[in-house]
């Protein structure tokens, strides 16, 4: 978020500085408008031209000011503002365990295919606790008690 924080932070301090073109051109153009010489243009065009001008300014300040308070509230939320660079924490065991059975095949010792796992519950221990798999149009359920072996492939006692 550190990044962030100051890419808002940037953008802020552009925005108030793009501001001084309009207020110079602001400037330029009333001085002018004199009693003596009346300028080839109104004061309306004025008036608009520097809102025009103005516009890139205020959309830097109002996204350095989103992004700012984006920061804030993600390092609120998180206790902590985490650099870039930092790798992500460590998932819990039982995303890891879920993660890496999914999309394994599931046979019976006498060599029945079952499907792919296309579920798991696991316990916050990352102990698989059941698990679904699919065949076609059939599904199946199965206990971790029933599983035998999970190395490349899970057997499963039926």
């Amino acid at each position: 978020m550190n990044v962030v924080r100051a890419v808002g932070l940037a953008e802020v301090v552009l925005g108030l500085l793009s501001f001084i073109i309009p207020v110079k051109f602001y400037g330029f153009a009333m001085k002018l408008f004199t009693p003596d010489v009346s300028p080839p243009f109104s004061m309306e065009a004025v008036i608009y031209t520097t809102l025009v001008l103005a516009l890139p300014g205020v959309v830097l300040l109002l996204n350095g000011g989103a992004l700012l308070v984006l920061s804030s509230r993600v390092s609120d939320a998180t206790g902590r503002a985490s650099a870039v660079g930092n790798p992500p924490p460590e998932a819990p065991p039982y995303v890891r365990t879920r993660h890496e059975i999914l999309g394994k095949e599931v046979y019976d010792r006498r060599g029945r295919y079952y499907g792919r796992v296309i579920d798991a519950e696991v316990d916050a221990a990352g102990e698989v606790k059941s698990f679904k798999t699919r065949r076609s149009d059939r599904s199946f359920s199965f206990t971790a008690e029933q599983i035998e072996s999970s190395d490349e492939i899970i057997l499963v006692r039926v």
